[in-house]
């Protein structure tokens, strides 16, 4: 392909809005050019390693870890890529918006010509003569490759990728990205033929020229009234429609929506059925207090009361009958008010009533104080002990209670997820399956748990170990191991507080780590010529398992010396591993045999091999799970989004399980027969129930998850 080359203008320049737009349009031109240059450096990059670059051959042939690495190089180009573009899309919609008619309507019609002025001044030649090139073109032909660029000239960009057409005010770019692998540059095509020149425009006439002094400016004539608009010409066809652009990162979730207006409360359900009568032991509420009843009859007399107490007195008898009323006096004078007669004498009075029966004796008193206690007595003589009476019957044995309700199982698993793209942690609660913190770690890749000091260890892509304390959910320390160089997996031996980080330092040459979990220094360096993608560890022996990916082996660690003691031959190219401690199994993943060869931890040998899925290595990847409990074995098979589940008594494969796109890491919770299986491609975690193998639900967590485990506070 051609090379871009940018004109060379001075700084001291006079341009107008139009020409100011079409260089920027021609700055994005070029922009786009140089990404094309990328995208085919990229494609010629794939042809090396697959060596069918025309020309030239790969000094050695291409292993599968070589085809990873460079697969995930230029997956990581090909993203930047996409950025840029989304740059450049929104810089061309932005020129496009400028135009040199912006707010102006249509010219009306022209007045009437004042009368000539006088000829002014020749001006100063400007910098854009017809003649002279504004910028240079780098191609293939002539003596020296550069074709000088006219004013007015048209420039054609010959590239499989690349579309550009530029017009007055206007540009179109198109870029092609193959969805296949580049082929080979095909022989650069002949020079076209130069295209004939354009003719020449006449020239205006030139205005006479006026004689005598200059005569005053004539007024400007009045502005003509708008034309009317022209019909609006034919739609033309639909282009094609142009290739899908490069899919972007995934945009971040969205914040909750509103919640909806609460509906109008149902009607009331009728009344239910009278419960079992209560526990005969248990007294019911007090009731509330009724309405105070009407007064009864009066109650007969009681008995006379003892002679010493003054019974109480007795009810008063009724009132005597008013006496007879006197006399009326006689009637006063007409006219005035006779004098008020006297008063009749007062009746007699009624008799006595007779006295009530005595009442009942009042209450006892209260009990006077107890009196000091009299002195001890003297002790009499010491008698002998009698003896021991015989036991008594045991008494028959009570019915059995019924059997109270089973109390709701709580999960009190913690899962942590470790999200490769947005640099953090997502923390999720095992009862709800719900992400409850999310914690900023630099570069994530692989994690693993210490279920005895509930720690949390993060390998990260910038070779650095993140510690996070398990009860504030914070970093609390960074140990650097081999900083610059990526750590790919981590284990952890929670019985000696150890923790193994494997890193990469170029392809085919690995460290591993042993880091003391006190002091979080490092114990010891191994390292191992060959490619180590994983880590597993059993706790129990102490033994820590390394895939070796071009041996074709597992490497043995005894970690109370940290040295190799054992090499175990394995399939073809070996990617994951997993322990179970309790049987002392141990399991590996090799991704070109589509196997897991299982492994007897006592003896180190291999006892059979089971056929699974596809693989497709990771960064940061823990591809196998393994329950403890049930002794079942969960690996990943990332290419066909599936995960196998298998039997590890009868070495079976039990179930094959869909799950989200590109699935990457495995966690187990053994209490709650739970498996997290983290999607990469899908930014979402699988919650298996191991005793149907079906999902439960489906948790969002971050960009590109890659690794999972499992913390429990219950003894595993």
């Amino acid at each position: 392909m051609s090379q871009a080359n940018i004109p060379n203008i001075s700084p001291n320049i006079s341009i107008n809005r139009g020409d100011a737009i079409n260089l920027l349009l021609s700055s994005i031109a070029l922009e786009e050019l140089g990404l094309s240059h990328i995208i085919n450096a990229e494609g010629e990059k794939l042809q090396y390693v697959l060596g069918t670059l025309p020309g030239i051959s790969a000094p050695q042939p291409a292993t599968i870890s070589d085809l990873l690495l460079i697969n995930s190089s230029v997956r990581d180009t090909v993203r930047e890529i996409a950025k840029k573009e989304w740059i450049l899309k929104e810089k061309l919609e932005t020129v496009l918006g400028a135009s040199d008619n912006t707010g102006q309507g249509s010219l009306g019609t022209q007045g009437a010509q004042g009368p000539q002025g006088p000829i002014g001044p020749i001006g100063a030649t400007g910098s854009f003569a017809t003649g002279g090139f504004l910028f240079q073109v780098l191609g293939n032909s002539g003596t020296s490759g550069i074709a000088p660029m006219l004013y007015g000239d048209n420039v054609n960009i010959v590239s499989d990728t690349l579309y550009i057409e530029v017009t007055p005010g206007s540009a179109r770019v198109r870029l092609e990205v193959p969805n296949s692998s580049s082929g080979g540059l095909g022989a650069t095509g002949p020079v076209g033929p130069t295209g004939p020149t354009g003719a020449t425009g006449p020239q205006g006439p030139t205005g006479p020229s006026g004689i005598g002094p200059p005569g005053d400016t004539g007024p400007t004539g009045l502005t003509g009234v708008t034309g009317p608009v022209g019909p609006a010409g034919a739609t033309g066809p639909q282009g094609p429609t142009g290739p899908s652009g490069i899919t972007g990162p995934p945009g971040g979730t969205g914040s909750p929506g509103l919640n909806g207006v609460t509906g109008p409360t149902g009607d009331t359900g009728p009344p239910g059925p009278t419960g079992p009568p209560g526990s005969a032991s248990a007294t019911g509420a007090t009731g509330d207090t009724g309405p105070t009843g009407s007064t009864g009859p009066t109650g007969p007399t009681g008995p006379p009361g003892s002679a010493s107490a003054t019974g109480a007195t007795g009810i008063t008898g009724p009132t005597g009958n008013t006496g007879p009323t006197g006399p009326t006096g006689p009637p006063g004078a007409a006219s005035a008010t006779g004098a008020t007669g006297d008063t009749g004498p007062t009746g007699s009075t009624g008799p006595t009533g007779p006295t009530g029966i005595t009442g009942n004796t009042g209450p006892t008193g209260p009990t006077g104080a107890t009196g000091p206690q009299g002195s001890t007595g003297p002790t009499g003589p010491a008698s002998s002990t009698g003896a021991t009476g015989p036991t008594g019957p045991t008494g028959d044995i009570g019915t059995t209670g019924s059997t109270g309700p089973t109390g709701a199982i709580v999960n009190t698993a913690t899962i942590y997820v470790t999200n490769s793209f947005d640099n953090t942690v997502s923390v999720i609660d095992g009862n709800t399956h719900t992400v409850t913190t999310i914690i900023p770690v630099n570069a994530p890749l692989s994690v693993g748990v210490n279920s005895v000091t509930n720690r949390i260890y993060v390998a990260g892509n910038d070779g650095n170990v993140s510690v996070i304390d398990g009860e504030t959910y914070t970093v609390s320390t960074i140990v650097p191991t081999d900083p610059g160089n990526p750590l790919l997996a981590i284990g952890v031996n929670s019985a000696r507080n150890q923790i193994y980080a494997v890193g990469e330092i170029a392809l085919g040459t690995s460290q591993v780590f042993a880091i003391d979990g006190i002091s979080n220094t490092t114990l010891a360096t191994i390292s191992l010529q060959d490619s180590i993608l994983g880590v597993a560890v059993n706790s129990i022996t102490s033994r820590t398992y390394l895939p070796a990916n071009f041996e074709n082996a597992v490497v043995v660690i005894d970690g109370k010396t940290n040295s190799i003691v054992a090499s175990i031959t394995v399939g073809n190219a070996p990617i994951y591993s997993g322990v179970n401690p309790n049987t002392n199994r141990i399991y590996v993943v090799n991704t070109n045999d589509k196997t897991l060869s299982v492994i007897d931890g006592e003896t180190d040998t291999v006892i059979t091999n089971i056929t699974i899925g596809n693989q497709a290595y990771t960064n940061g990847a823990n591809g196998i799970g393994v329950n403890t409990h049930t002794n079942c074995i969960y690996v990943v098979n990332n290419t066909d989004h599936t995960v196998s589940a298998i039997n590890g008594n009868l070495d079976t494969v039990l179930a094959t399980i869909t799950v989200g796109e590109n699935p990457n890491g495995v966690g187990v919770d053994p209490f709650a027969n739970q498996i997290y299986v983290a999607n990469l491609n899908g930014n979402t975690v699988s919650v298996i129930d191991g005793s149907t193998n079906t999902i439960i639900t489906t948790i969002s967590v971050g960009i590109l998850p890659t690794s999972v485990a499992v913390y429990n506070s219950l003894t595993t």
